[in-house]
């Protein structure tokens, strides 16, 4: 509907002007007048909140090369999602997602660099429904480290290696020869090295190795997925539930095994319950649950608006919240977050509040084989991507048995499928392992 100067015409009926809305005199005009002073007095304090003062604290401001620091961001609208930045870096030390009160906090690793002082930014994203805002600096702080490490340079990719440790263990095997160059790193490389080559490679007594950070630890369950889905069935109790677009097929026969991988395909066909896709859930509702452990999942699934890869765990009472999601992507081509990002959450109380890691690994995870995991301790979650720690919740974790769920939705929060979207969509499988 506009207003061409004389009355206001709805353009999907241009013939049919409506009369009652147009200003003809004076009362109209100032009729007119107090509407649009009403939407300002309404809308105006709704984008105040929006643009709220923001702060970040780091605490402590200063520190050594790899030391984990606490970063606060307050003051943002609720369900922001957050970067943190070092210097002009293009790629984010950390990231996460407001809860109430619009705060934030992120634990990173002080990168490799000079003493500094350094700049920290605060970067904010805010999601509604369907439209998402650009991302806007919104806060920055300085910080110093307090040693200067051995090698001088930029921060480390955060996409590629998570974990800003071991570049400094690939070179110092032979550590009694640092005599030919004094000048080079007097004593970060000896004190960096120890203990790191020997704890990989110290007890590697199971047939299938335990994962980093699990030694000591005993296998509990494993579905290598050579003959069958063993203790993976069809989960029924979601169906029509959700992904907007997708049907969870009761027979399974969206999910295949060959040649040791379980694939569950999403097929564009109608559905019992009236959806466009089929496709499927499988769990181990029933027959697997577990308190605590390491659990970890080796998959590889397609790239394509609108899907919703999920490896997540419900607690075998029955009751929910709470709810695990070791890992969510939503690997659309057109629309954002796109294939690099992944989401690991816990959802929890009754409210259905929620701790997110949100971590971009800089590459698009989709189309590769990927492992995703998560150390789930007394008080502590912490999230594994091949192997390194991209984050921890350590507020609200959950003391129950858990079990696991594998699904691959249509429909996701973000975009919906669409003639691009390749049919059959796969998520493939290779194994899942639980250690206790």
């Amino acid at each position: 509907m506009f207003w061409d100067g004389t009355r206001w015409i709805d353009q999907r009926r241009p013939n049919r002007p409506t009369p009652a809305l147009a200003p003809r005199g004076p009362h109209d005009w100032i009729a007119t007048g107090l509407i649009f002073l009403m939407l300002f007095v309404l809308v105006v304090p709704s984008l105040s909140a929006e643009a709220r003062s923001t702060s970040l604290n780091v605490s402590p401001g200063t520190g050594s090369v790899g030391a984990n620091v606490l970063a606060t961001v307050s003051g943002l609208p609720q369900r922001a999602h957050v970067a943190l930045y070092w210097d002009q870096s293009p790629t984010p030390i950390a990231t996460g997602t407001t809860q109430s009160g619009g705060r934030a906090q992120l634990t990173f690793a002080i990168p490799a660099t000079s003493p500094g002082p350094h700049a920290i930014r605060a970067v904010a994203t805010t999601v509604r429904t369907r439209s998402v805002s650009v991302p806007r600096p919104v806060a920055e702080t300085s910080f110093t480290v307090t040693t200067q490490a051995a090698a001088v340079g930029p921060p480390p990719s955060v996409g590629a290696t998570p974990q800003p440790t071991p570049d400094t263990t690939a070179t110092p095997t032979p550590s009694p020869t640092p005599r030919p160059t004094p000048t080079a790193a007097p004593t970060p490389v000896p004190t960096a090295v120890p203990t790191i080559a020997p704890t990989a490679a110290a007890t590697p007594a199971p047939a299938v190795p335990a994962p980093g950070g699990t030694a000591g630890r005993t296998m509990t369950f494993a579905a290598e997925f050579d003959s069958g889905l063993g203790s993976f069935a069809h989960d029924g109790q979601w169906g029509c539930g959700f992904g907007s677009q997708s049907e969870f097929m009761s027979d399974l026969s969206t999910v295949t095994v060959s040649g040791g991988v379980a694939t569950i395909s999403a097929r564009r066909q109608a559905t019992p319950c009236g959806r466009q896709w089929a496709s499927a859930a499988m769990s181990t509702r029933g027959r697997f649950a577990q308190q605590y452990g390491y659990f970890e999942a080796r998959i590889r699934y397609s790239a394509g608006n609108g899907l919703w890869p999920a490896f997540w765990m419900d607690p075998a009472s029955g009751g929910w919240p709470p709810e695990i999601d070791i890992v969510e992507t939503y690997p659309n081509l057109d629309t954002w977050p796109g294939t690099t990002r992944m989401y690991s959450t816990l959802i929890y109380g009754a409210s259905k509040s929620m701790h997110q890691v949100i971590y971009d690994a800089g590459t698009s995870l989709a189309g590769g084989w990927h492992t995703y995991a998560v150390d789930w301790r007394p008080g502590s979650l912490t999230f594994f991507l091949d192997g390194h720690a991209i984050g921890s919740i350590t507020q609200d974790v959950p003391a129950e048995p858990f079990y696991m769920i594998l699904n691959l939705a249509v429909g996701n929060w973000s975009d919906t499928a669409d003639s691009s979207t390749p049919s059959p969509s796969t998520m493939e499988i290779d194994w899942v392992r639980v250690w206790n």
